[in-house]
This record gives C-alpha cells, structure tokens and sequence, in this order.
C-alpha cells in the first residue's frame, strides 16, 4: 500500500485485492470502526450494507448469486471504442507549427475525440469504476453500478478484449480538514481470467459500506465520523481512454441498460 497526505488529498494506492483485505484484517480498532462492526453486525441496517453481516463474511471473495443477474442487463454485440486524432485548426488547438504559418496553411493543433471499430492492435480496455454513493442511495441501487461493471467486463472478454479493472473511492470532506479521499484497488489485470461470481463480491454495496468504510475508519487520521460526501473522479486522476462508471452511475437497471447502449455507440464517458 501506497499512502500519501497533502493538504488537499488523503490518498491510498493498494497492489492488489490481497494488500487490501491484509491490511483491513491486521487495523487496530478504533470507536469509529468498531460502531461499524456493530451497526453491520446487529443486521438492522441490511438495506444500507446490502447484505447481513454473516453474507458479508461468506461472500468476501465470492458472490454467485449475484451473477444471475447478468442475464437482466443488454448484450453489447459490438463495441465501438474511443480514440483520439490530431486535427489542424486556424483558430483552435493545444499547439502550434511556425511553418504552416508561415506557409498560409492552418497551423494550430487540436487533439479530437473519434469513434473506431476495436482492431487486432487494441486488445485492451481499462475500465474504472468509482465505487463511492452518498448513504441516501441504497444498496439495491448500487448493486445495478456493479452488475454493469461486471457485464460489461464478461461482454468484452467473450469478445475477445481483455479488461483491466481498476476500483476507486472518491469522497470529500474525509477529515477534519475537508480533505479529499482517493482510494485506488487493482481489481483485475488484463493477463488474468475473468472471475465474475469475484467482481460481484468486490463491486457491491458491501465492499464499500462495510471493508472501505473500515479501513477508512482505521487508517484515516482525524477521520469524519460521516465519512464526508460522494464525489466523481476528477480529470486527472482518470484515463482519457478508458470506460469510467463514476458516481451516480447505473444505479437503476434502466440506466444501467442506457449506459451499456451508450458503449455499443461510442458515447460512454
């Protein structure tokens, strides 16, 4: 694990699925984390975890049930991906050549978004998904973000694209002094099987409302007892090219469908 503190950004960087549970599984608890234990384990508050404290325990790395419903959610038959071109402007562009100028040919340089069918030469899609909601979106609701992310990544890889995966939690105000939180967990590597009875574990409610919301709690100092607000990835700490199921997405199965159409037509995020 990668820790890092400024003034503006509390951040964590995991190596893996197995750095993340090891350091959740050796914290020290603290108030704050032990009355999460306790609001979880006392099993009133199923609809804001999304599972039982015992279902959490059994489906740590595991989620079968949630696999099934794949099958509710569109098939991508193809999947058209972003691609950035160069295009010279006369009066627009990120750069500029003196001798087209000096030659009267349009001489600025703008980078443009266009569509292309995926080739032999681009086998590999990036997919981030920002895990973090406020607590007034329900755990049913989050569970169509992860059903998505899931399909999306069974879709592509039946297609022949491997997909790396990778899980963020982005809030503000995580402390005392309004910081930001960025949490950064490699889920899946292109190299690797897909394993979607895992990615249903890890993408849940529970994985954010229950492990994150732990380690948070253990490892924050000065921590917000509220954990702060929800807050979608900013510019820089995304890929241009990549598929990104922010904050406020596919929490519905209409808009988990609207999303997956919109990948089959080039206009994801």
């Amino acid at each position: 694990m990668i820790h890092k503190v400024t003034d503006k950004l509390v951040s964590f960087s995991f190596f893996s699925l197995t750095d993340f549970y090891d350091k959740v599984d050796n914290r020290t608890d603290n108030n704050h984390s032990k009355y999460n234990i306790e609001l979880c384990s006392n099993n009133k508050h199923v609809d804001f975890f999304g599972a039982s404290y015992q279902e959490i325990m059994q489906r740590k790395y595991a989620w079968s049930e949630g696999v099934s419903k794949l099958k509710e959610l569109t098939d991508m038959d193809r999947v058209i991906t972003k691609q950035w071109a160069k295009k010279w402007c006369e009066d627009d562009g990120d750069e500029m050549d003196m001798e087209r100028y000096y030659n009267g040919m349009p001489f600025l340089q703008k980078r443009v978004q266009v569509l292309g069918t995926r080739s032999r030469n681009n086998r590999i899609q990036k997919i981030m998904i920002n895990l973090c909601e406020d607590a007034r979106i329900t755990a049913n609701q989050m569970l169509w973000k992860a059903y998505t992310a899931v399909k999306i990544v069974d879709d592509l890889e039946s297609q022949g694209v491997r997909c790396e995966i990778v899980l963020f939690e982005a809030s503000k105000n995580i402390d005392n002094s309004g910081r930001e939180l960025l949490i950064e967990l490699p889920v899946k590597q292109a190299s690797e099987p897909i394993n979607t009875s895992l990615l249903c574990s890890i993408l849940s409610p529970w994985f954010l409302r229950y492990w994150l919301f732990l380690f948070e709690y253990t490892y924050i100092k000065n921590v917000n007892p509220g954990l702060g607000k929800a807050r979608k990835l900013s510019s820089s700490e995304s890929d241009e090219n990549c598929i990104i199921i922010d904050s406020g997405t596919a929490l519905s199965k209409r808009a988990a469908n609207d999303f997956l159409k919109g990948i089959e037509r080039g206009t994801m995020k």
